[in-house]
């Protein structure tokens, strides 16, 4: 069901913190008859879930969109449906353009809080690969800086260099690898050439 209404959004990007303040009495406002149900336990959290993801197709604000979706994600997390939380984010990961991953990791550690690890073994294997990435950039940008003051410290660069790798960004890590070590030199030049794996030999 999430999938069908890709269509419906493929035309969304990321919204501003302002506009999606904006959106928050509207989002409220439509999700208010299906909370108070929620509260009175009349509808579980995954049958409020599935209403905030239909409200999505009728949504006049990306902004809209984008809460209703994070808080299905929510909703299923709070209703034990663990892995439709887990295909909640993924879909909104699909139909809003350039949602930051700091923002997917906040909804997973949302999501994932207080919940033990064998009740939603997905759950948490997603969370913990987006917060190995999140602190990888982040100890990039930190090593970077380190290395503007110091920039012939071997010992940064190669953390530098594993921090970059451990973020994804394998031709930044290794431009690095290769100051350091002159066959990582060749590797780094196949890469930019778009010929990494010919010359995989570099490293033998």
């Amino acid at each position: 069901m999430l999938t069908g209404i890709l269509a419906a959004v493929a035309g969304m990007a990321m919204p501003t913190a302002r506009e999606i303040q904006a959106a928050q009495p509207v989002v409220a406002d439509a999700m208010k008859t299906t909370m108070a149900a929620v509260n009175a336990k009349t509808k579980t959290p995954a049958e409020a879930a599935e209403i905030s993801v239909k409200f999505v197709e009728s949504a006049e604000s990306e902004a809209a969109k984008y809460l209703l979706l994070r808080g299905a994600a929510l909703l299923y997390a709070r209703g034990g449906e663990y892995d439709r939380a887990v295909e909640t984010v993924e879909t909104l990961r699909e139909t809003v353009a350039d949602v930051p991953l700091e923002t997917v990791a906040e909804i997973l550690s949302a999501a994932v809080a207080g919940v033990a690890e064998e009740k939603a073994p997905r759950l948490h294997a997603e969370y913990r690969k987006v917060r190995r990435v999140t602190d990888a950039r982040k100890a990039a940008t930190e090593l970077q800086a380190q290395l503007r003051k110091k920039p012939t410290d071997s010992v940064l660069r190669g953390r530098y260099a594993e921090a970059l790798a451990l973020s994804g960004d394998w031709p930044g890590a290794l431009d690095q690898y290769a100051r350091l070590d002159a066959k990582y030199a060749r590797l780094a030049a196949f890469e930019r050439t778009g010929e990494a794996m010919e010359g995989a030999d570099a490293l033998a």
